[in-house]
């Protein structure tokens, strides 16, 4: 739910919205803001609030979600720190113990081999997604930057048109749709 307040460029509100929850509802043991906190750093992909957070909290958060939530939540940890494979291995443990073989949960991996400067190995992942959801705008966006960061260029604007076709009557202000814009316009 966060990040949809961060994709509608309403970050702001939502924490807000959630420090008054805590001054109405105060948690001794600190179990709520840390949960609150570390759902923040994620959404806004902000590595130095997810390490204060793991640091602080850790017992906190498995407290509150158990081992495999720790896992997703390493993951992520990973990532944003640019330990790419640990974080792939670790997000393919949290989905298989959860026992999720969606392909576009694969979308988060084929962004961490992006990142990893092995965009070929994302654009493997993304088809499958592709073909199961074809109107998942999000999966087009990481698609075009695979393509950019493969160098094919051409390829990438016709899917980060894509985007901008599926989300044609989205709120301006829908920040992925900026973002889309900036992408093509960078292209």
């Amino acid at each position: 739910a966060i990040t949809m307040y961060k994709d509608g460029g309403r970050i702001e509100e939502i924490k807000g919205k959630i420090d008054q929850f805590l001054e109405t509802y105060p948690d001794p043991a600190g179990i709520f803001p840390c949960a609150a906190q570390i759902n923040i750093g994620i959404a806004e992909e902000n590595a130095a609030l997810v390490n204060e957070i793991m640091d602080n909290c850790y017992d906190n958060l498995l407290t509150l979600g158990g081992q495999n939530m720790m896992n997703q939540v390493t993951a992520y940890q990973l990532k944003f720190n640019g330990q790419y494979e640990e974080s792939i291995q670790t997000f393919q443990k949290y989905f298989a113990e959860l026992g999720l073989e969606d392909p576009s949960y694969d979308s988060l991996i084929a962004d961490i081999y992006r990142l990893n400067e092995e965009p070929e190995k994302g654009l493997e992942l993304l088809e499958p997604a592709l073909k199961k959801s074809p109107y998942q705008a999000d999966l087009y966006s990481l698609k075009g930057k695979c393509l950019r960061d493969s160098g094919n260029t051409a390829a990438a604007k016709v899917a980060i048109a894509r985007v901008l076709e599926l989300w044609s009557d989205a709120d301006e202000n829908f920040v992925p749709l900026q973002k889309a814009k900036e992408d093509l316009a960078a292209l």
